[in-house]
């Protein structure tokens, strides 16, 4: 990320970690006790690695599909085998350079609708993929 942008993680989180916001709402607390800033996606994956004894499998989102484009099915079986930790990254904005793109083990599919848009903004997309991959299977009842 961005200096800029690093500043405001580290006050939003600081604020709701460290300051008046702890008290105010702990709910929120508690479920941003789990955020850490890390400076860069190598940064991260080694520290998932440190904790995790093994490195993660890597896994973006976009809104194109690639030559390692996998299903939410996929990465839900990923998610529930337990047998490696998993790194999931939501892009955002005009997505990430190539390079950094060809660099993720998968990449998961794209949030399809009715129509061919299929840009979120993050927030959304990130909603719904999580839904998705750890959500209750509401579609199998």
């Amino acid at each position: 990320p961005l200096e800029v942008q690093a500043e405001i993680i580290k006050r939003i989180t600081d604020y709701w970690q460290h300051g008046y916001g702890r008290t105010y709402n702990p709910d929120r607390s508690n479920a941003l006790e789990r955020v850490t800033y890390t400076s860069s996606i190598e940064s991260a994956i080694a520290a998932v690695t440190e904790i995790e004894g093994q490195a993660p499998v890597t896994i973006t989102t976009d809104a194109r599909t690639y030559p390692n484009t996998v299903t939410y099915g996929f990465v839900r079986k990923l998610l529930h085998s337990g047998d490696k930790p998993l790194l999931l990254l939501f892009g955002t904005g005009f997505g990430m350079e190539q390079e950094t793109m060809n660099s993720f083990d998968y990449v998961l599919e794209p949030v399809y609708g009715p129509c061919d848009y299929n840009h979120l903004c993050v927030r959304s997309a990130a909603a719904i993929i999580l839904d998705r991959l750890a959500g209750e299977a509401w579609w199998e009842k």
